[in-house]
């Protein structure tokens, strides 16, 4: 039996949310694990110093935006995985010089009424314009590209699949020491086999950090 579309978008959310969960815990233990046994991590504690213990954060967001070729005031949302510049550097060490975080998100956006919307898994670069590899920084506006792996539902027989990139611009807060809030506009770019699921967000989100 086929999902209503509205089934389908909250049985994706919970899902993601799900698998985001399960990825940042992975993640977060394949890092500490490597920096407890790899000297090349364990050493620079002098210069890294505290930003080895920069938190990861899971979330949630909500969006309202403008498909250019359909409509506008469409809400959506998403979940994402947030690791500031510190914790990024476990995976991409250049990120911590950078001054630049990693985001693993999942974001829905209907493009037409119920039946037509464009599905997103994005690994996202936010460079900040303030330092953010202190573990106790308090915000920053920022500025992030990235790419995703979108699902385009075209009609209720028909969807395709593509690669979509976007842009964002925002500013993230650090809410008593340890809860995150964002607001950005987001630019996300999908054009494929004639369909234009180009469109624009503001979006508002809010955090907290993983236990580990």
């Amino acid at each position: 039996m086929q999902l209503l579309p509205n089934q389908e978008y909250y049985g994706f959310v919970m899902k993601s949310a799900l698998v985001l969960l399960v990825v940042g815990w992975l993640l977060g233990s394949v890092a500490s694990s490597e920096a407890a046994t790899n000297d090349r991590l364990s050493k620079p504690q002098s210069q890294l110093g505290p930003s080895l213990d920069s938190p990861v954060f899971l979330g949630l967001y909500g969006q309202i935006g403008t498909a250019f070729d359909y409509e506008s005031g469409l809400p959506g949302g998403g979940a994402f995985i947030l690791f500031r510049p510190g914790s990024a550097s476990n995976f991409f060490s250049f990120l911590y010089n950078w001054n630049t975080g990693f985001i693993i998100q999942a974001d829905y956006l209907p493009v037409s009424g119920d039946d037509q919307y464009i599905l997103s898994a994005d690994a996202v670069f936010r460079k900040y314009f303030q330092d953010m590899r202190d573990p106790d920084a308090l915000g920053s506006t920022f500025f992030g590209l990235g790419i995703g792996a979108s699902k385009a539902q075209i009609s209720s027989s028909y969807r395709q699949k593509y690669w979509s990139w976007l842009a964002e611009v925002g500013r993230e807060w650090t809410l008593k020491g340890k809860y995150i809030f964002w607001v950005k506009g987001q630019y996300r770019h999908y054009n494929h086999g004639g369909f234009d699921y180009s469109n624009a967000t503001v979006q508002v989100g809010a955090g907290i950090p993983l236990p580990w």
